[in-house]
């Protein structure tokens, strides 16, 4: 019916605006400097490196790395809406939820981003063991969480096999 279509319309517009505004605002945001420094962490040539961006929400790593001139970056996201956003931002961006979802890309990459993310997840294991065959020999998984002393023993308590943590 057309109030439905109209009720979607006016959703996707509100995310829209919060989004634009989260972007906009990047400067202010709190988890800024944990995310540039996140982002230090990545050497490799701009125009070479392969960097998967999961959970991107409404794009505030990809924003990051698109200014610090980086071509190859992938993010995914569960929500209809920020991926929308993100396209039309010229964002490469893909829906995806990242416990149901099987990844099925034909690339490796050399880095895998996982910022403010995990303690969203139910089962944030998952995302190791979906996405570790996704990572080149020497790539490396680059996480962020708010409370870094929690999720690190449950990250932990995954199998070491899965993992390579280095400071």
């Amino acid at each position: 019916p057309e109030i439905f279509k109209k009720k979607i319309k006016m959703k996707s517009q509100a995310f829209d605006r919060l989004y634009e505004e989260n972007l906009k605002k990047e400067e202010s945001h709190p988890f800024l400097p944990r995310h540039l420094k996140l982002l230090s962490l990545i050497a490799d040539d701009k125009e070479k490196a392969k960097i998967l961006d999961l959970g991107c929400g409404a794009g505030d790593v990809l924003k990051l790395l698109k200014e610090k001139g980086f071509k190859n970056v992938l993010g995914l996201d569960f929500s209809q809406e920020a991926v929308n956003f993100l396209k039309r931002k010229g964002f490469w961006v893909q829906i995806f939820d990242l416990e149901k979802d099987r990844p099925d890309f034909k690339e490796k990459f050399d880095y895998i981003i996982c910022a403010d993310v995990l303690e969203h997840l139910e089962n944030p294991e998952v995302v190791f063991k979906n996405f570790k065959n996704l990572l080149r020999d020497n790539g490396s998984f680059l996480i962020t969480v708010p409370n870094a002393n929690w999720y690190l023993d449950k990250i932990l308590k995954i199998s070491s096999s899965l993992l390579r943590i280095s400071p």
